[in-house]
């Protein structure tokens, strides 16, 4: 899964990510994602709460990604099965669709988050 940065300007591999956590840089919360040798700040929150919250999402995104590799070969099958048509054609690109959103994950701005 990828996550791209609060600015639009990173997009982060989470599979090679080490760590993502919270900081309290100089009284600012930032989310930080960790590689073996850098960091980078993919997030600003006004509080602790809100980065926590945007965790949470982070990991819910994560686990919905997950599944995607074993629900790809069954929606494949269903549609290998009987005849083309314009309808298949438009679902099967709505599910793809939805299936790319659900690779990346868009850190939201702090005033999305509710906590």
């Amino acid at each position: 899964m990828l996550i791209r940065s609060q600015d639009r300007e990173t997009l982060i591999n989470l599979d090679n990510s080490i760590v993502i956590g919270i900081m309290d840089i100089e009284g600012a919360i930032k989310v930080i994602c960790s590689y073996s040798c850098e960091d980078y700040i993919i997030g600003h929150y006004s509080t602790e709460e809100k980065a926590l919250k945007v965790l949470d999402m982070i990991e819910r995104a994560y686990a919905d990604a997950e599944l995607i590799p074993m629900t790809v070969p069954n929606i494949g099958k269903m549609f290998a099965e009987g005849s083309a048509s314009k309808e298949k054609e438009l679902l099967a690109k709505a599910i793809g669709e939805v299936l790319m959103k659900k690779m990346v994950f868009q850190m939201p701005a702090d005033n999305e988050v509710e906590v």
